[in-house]
């Protein structure tokens, strides 16, 4: 005897999902935070398998396609606001002439300049 599965075609509408991000430093971290999320939903379709498997998708039909609206609204309550490191900006250390030169930037931010991303920073060279 088989096992008897549900299986289902998933499509997200609208595709592709808009996602924006805020940029900004925390000392010379830059960070990214989930600003938005475009409202999506995830259409579920019974597909493939046996006779049983197809049977048994289109009688689990209403669940699923609950969870296909349920499921982006908890995947954007968990993913809005989330805020994670893109990178780090480090000294640099090379030598010039026979000598140790150290740049080490400092007092990083992000500006907006002519619809151009601008990143202003203090430079310390030791």
């Amino acid at each position: 005897m088989s096992d008897v599965g549900v299986s289902y075609d998933a499509t997200v509408t609208p595709s592709p999902v808009s996602v924006g991000f805020n940029l900004s430093f925390s000392n010379t971290t830059l960070q990214a935070r989930v600003s938005s999320i475009d409202l999506f939903l995830i259409e579920l379709k019974p597909s493939g398998g046996n006779v049983l498997d197809q049977f048994a998708s289109t009688f689990a039909y209403p669940m699923a396609a609950a969870m296909g609206m349920v499921l982006p609204l908890t995947f954007r309550g968990l993913i809005e606001g989330y805020t994670f490191d893109v990178l780090t900006v480090s000294p640099s250390t090379r030598t010039v002439m026979d000598e140790q030169v150290t740049v080490q930037p400092s007092r990083l931010s992000i500006s907006k300049h002519d619809d151009m991303m601008m990143i202003h920073a203090n430079v310390d060279i030791t």
